[in-house]
């Protein structure tokens, strides 16, 4: 049963994403959330981020103002215990260069008391780069 109520939890994720509720994202995210986005540390949207504040400004943010998505499907929510791995596919053109990138990539979540503590995007950080132009 907790598998099925994790993967709900990050559905809804997804979902307030796909809105453009970013706000209720992030809300529903643990206070002391870790996301791990592994890349050039000289661009923001990679590292290590700490607390809600963090993602909101190096992930979202970023994302708003350089990424014109085109498409960010989950198509697999995969559960075990307090982990929910999801497959998704992307496609999105750099603003700041025009490039597009296509990719399929997991996002690796952990859960702790039903809210997400942990996030490590598994993504080809190297492709996003060098899009992005640096």
């Amino acid at each position: 049963m907790q598998a099925n109520q994790n993967i709900a939890t990050i559905q809804e994720l997804y979902a307030a994403f796909g809105r453009g509720d970013i706000p209720g994202l992030v809300e529903r995210l643990a206070p002391d959330i870790v996301w791990e986005n592994p890349g050039p540390a000289h661009i923001s949207y990679f590292g290590t981020h700490r607390g809600r504040q963090a993602v909101l400004k190096n992930i979202f943010e970023f994302v708003g103002a350089n990424f014109d998505v085109q498409a960010f499907q989950p198509t697999d929510f995969l559960a075990s215990g307090d982990k929910v791995v999801v497959l998704i596919h992307m496609e999105v053109v750099l603003r700041p260069t025009g490039k597009r990138v296509v990719q399929d990539l997991a996002h690796a979540w952990t859960l702790k008391n039903g809210l997400p503590v942990h996030l490590r995007d598994h993504q080809d950080n190297f492709a996003l780069a060098a899009a992005i132009g640096n």
